[in-house]
């Protein structure tokens, strides 16, 4: 799976600022707790935001990719949209009329932000944390190197887990539940930790002395009040947990509990730290 990077300049794109806002409010948030272990691939598909966007690395974006979309020019500028390529690249007509040879995918969109209203990773933090990369504008649907496609999957999960409150459907709006991650994310986990369930300690692993065709996965929790957990140092990388399937096994709930996380209910509220 790749990571691709996708360009808007509301100036010039036949995508406008007021099209991009009916999005947010068209789309509705997924609050459902429960669903611990949601993928990419299974996806909301009610009030969802599907649409296409001109891709330049068409010989090397395919359906599954991650993309991330960037908004550039003039205002405030940054991340606009994270999502799923959901089509092979097709030939299609110029969106800007030039006659150009223009190729399309299309998407399935799980997060947008109106970076004018709402708190946002802007150009500016996507140039400090990877300089190798033009994110102030140049071809839209360009493939990232796996290192930078880490990096920005980091950024990307640190921003949503302090923010997560803006995605009232006025400034910003995601399409899954708290506790659902990237598989991008979860790509970047697996090779970057150690792989032992926190809760009974199993390691396919080191068991069977090879990478074994079961493994164990990843739950995140996330408060429903933000900004809760982070203060004093506090981060999301402290909330991201490895569990094996027989772990996995219980409610979200109890394995709040084994974990030492909050548990929140449906209605906002929780019993405390376990």
């Amino acid at each position: 799976m790749s990571t691709v990077v996708l360009m808007w300049n509301p100036a010039i794109s036949s995508f406008k600022i007021k099209e991009f806002r009916d999005c947010i409010k068209s789309m509705r948030n997924h609050d459902e707790d429960e669903i611990s272990f949601i993928t990419d691939d299974d996806v909301f598909q009610d009030d969802s935001l599907s649409m296409n966007w001109s891709i330049w690395d068409y010989k090397n974006v395919h359906y599954g990719d991650r993309f991330f979309m960037v908004r550039v020019g003039e205002g405030q500028t940054g991340i606009v949209m994270a999502g799923t390529i959901t089509s092979e690249p097709y030939k299609g007509k110029d969106w800007s009329g030039n006659g150009r040879k223009v190729y399309y995918s299309d998407l399935f969109c799980d997060c947008i932000v109106d970076t004018e209203v709402a708190p946002h990773i802007s150009t500016e933090q996507l140039m400090e944390a990877m300089p190798e990369f033009d994110w102030t504008g140049g071809h839209s649907g360009r493939v990232l190197s796996d290192a930078l496609a880490a990096k920005l999957e980091k950024l990307w999960a640190e921003y949503y887990y302090k923010y997560f409150g803006i995605f009232d459907n006025k400034r910003a709006c995601r399409k899954f539940p708290p506790s659902r991650m990237p598989d991008a994310l979860v790509d970047y986990l697996e090779k970057n930790r150690d792989m032992t369930c926190e809760i009974c300690g199993y390691n396919f692993d080191k068991v069977w002395g090879m990478k074994s065709y079961y493994k164990n996965t990843f739950v995140r929790y996330i408060p429903r009040r933000t900004d809760i957990r982070c203060k004093n140092g506090d981060t999301v990388w402290k909330h991201i947990h490895c569990v094996c399937p027989n772990c996995s096994k219980m409610t979200y709930e109890d394995l709040a509990k084994k974990l030492g996380e909050e548990f929140y209910y449906p209605d906002g509220t929780y019993e405390g730290v376990f």
